[in-house]
């Protein structure tokens, strides 16, 4: 491989690194109960790149749409689903919100945004939400529970495997 070559291959690796990180930034690291993590020194924990993204989604569908005073589109109804019956017309429209909030992010690509409900019975709901962002090559996912006073939890975080994937057994 010559120079040039290197060094223009070197030179697009920078450029991704950037354009990724311009999309994604930096963000303060929260917790289940959404509070800052703290490393062992003191300083806080930062995400960085596409966990950013998916921090910023899971917020959003964490938090009431409207509750912010300062951003009113920002957030989702998933604890108004959480009193109704399962019937096939609410697990569309639960799937539909989710769908919603999760399209609102600007680094989604819309139409690729998806959400099926695993499961709702008397303990609550759980989902999976699936999604592809801009210039990414795989989608992300996001498996979580709702519970009937509208706690929401994460089960899986982009852990599922799909039909691009390729397994491995061990003998």
């Amino acid at each position: 491989m010559s120079f040039w070559n290197a060094l223009f291959i070197l030179l697009i690796m920078i450029f991704m690194e950037f354009f990724v990180s311009s999309i994604f930034a930096q963000d303060i690291a929260l917790d289940d109960t959404l509070q800052a993590k703290v490393a062992a020194d003191g300083t806080l924990v930062l995400t960085n790149g596409v966990e950013t993204g998916i921090q910023d989604i899971w917020l959003a569908l964490r938090t009431y749409l409207g509750t912010l005073f300062y951003h009113k589109e920002f957030g989702s109804l998933v604890p108004d689903w959480i009193k109704e019956e399962s019937s096939s017309s609410s697990r569309l429209a639960f799937a539909l919100e989710v769908q919603r909030t999760i399209r609102t992010d600007p680094r989604v690509v819309v139409g690729s945004e998806r959400c099926s409900v695993v499961a709702w019975d008397e303990a609550g709901i759980t989902a999976e939400a699936v999604w592809c962002f801009i210039d990414q090559d795989h989608e992300y996912n996001l498996t979580f529970t709702v519970n009937e006073t509208g706690k929401m939890k994460q089960v899986l975080a982009d852990a599922k495997p799909n039909a691009n994937t390729t397994s491995f057994k061990i003998a």
